[in-house]
């Protein structure tokens, strides 16, 4: 038997019997967040930085740099390798290294470095590249929420991180991790000259940063994750004064592409220095 739904319905008959599940139920179900748990922790980890003993993990992103009025500074390229470095030891979660850097280019579009004026006769610098290395860990604590601490290679810790928001979430083709975290100011030695973040901001400045990472790993082997991250915060030294926010999108890229932005983005960096100096050569050989 046939039962005749309202006129309109881009379906007009059917058949009486076994009710499956909504459709918008579906939805639902694999949309609805749950907060972290411990494989969430671990899986998280292994995500962001490969397994122990692995490989490494390549990541490639671009981004922009904006104040709080929304004025866009600079456009940004994003390159981190993260290399597994061991388990989270009684906690889930896990320790991992990650090597980035970090290219500031003119929001013009046209792929040149960011410059700001530098002097008389219409002189410009270059925003330099910011590289630096952290060891991270991200373990799950008795109350249930992520922690994060971020230490230089010498094993002096530079920022530690409040998790204001954990939680994973099913979508139909990828687990979608977000983790929202408060920086804390750390008076220990050293503190002050450790780079707590992709915007080179000292560890003395962090009471008012906030992290917020979105990572979205495929359920099908072989696709590459992606992840993105807002860091909103005081502006990097460079630029002056004021709150800025940058955003990132980045994705997971095999180790030839990534060599190879590398590469172009160290061409970049040290191209236009040569001819600022050719500049200021010919400058003073005009004077002389």
């Amino acid at each position: 038997r046939e039962i005749t739904l309202d006129k309109g319905s881009p379906h007009t008959t059917r058949r009486r019997g076994r009710r499956g599940p909504s459709p918008m139920f579906c939805l639902i179900v694999l949309g609805a967040s749950q907060p972290w748990n411990a494989r969430a922790a671990s899986d998280y980890v292994q995500a962001r930085c490969g397994r122990t003993g692995g490989r490494d993990v390549y990541w490639c992103g671009e981004g922009t740099l904006k104040r709080s009025s929304g004025h866009r500074i600079a456009d940004i390229d994003y390159l981190e390798k993260a290399t597994r470095e061991g388990p989270g030891g009684k906690s889930p979660g896990g320790t991992f290294r990650v090597d980035r850097m970090v290219i500031y280019r003119d929001v013009s579009g046209n792929g040149t470095v960011l410059s700001l004026p530098a002097g008389r006769r219409g002189m410009r610098r270059l925003v330099p590249p910011l590289e630096y290395s952290h060891h991270v860990g991200i373990a799950l604590t008795e109350s249930g929420k992520p922690e994060a601490v971020a230490l230089r290679p010498d094993g002096v810790v530079v920022a530690r991180a409040r998790t204001l928001h954990a939680s994973v979430r099913r979508r139909l083709f990828s687990r979608a991790f977000a983790l929202q975290l408060q920086l804390e100011r750390f008076k220990g030695k050293g503190a002050l000259s450790g780079v707590a973040s992709v915007a080179g901001v000292g560890g003395g400045k962090l009471a008012s940063t906030v992290e917020e990472y979105e990572l979205h790993v495929p359920l099908c082997p072989g696709l590459p994750a992606e992840m993105r991250y807002r860091r909103t915060g005081p502006c990097p030294s460079w630029c002056g004064g004021g709150l800025c926010t940058t955003d990132l999108w980045m994705r997971q890229r095999r180790r030839p592409y990534f060599a190879d932005m590398m590469a172009k983005c160290r061409r970049d960096v040290s191209a236009p220095v040569a001819e600022t100096r050719r500049t200021r050569d010919a400058e003073e050989v005009a004077r002389a």
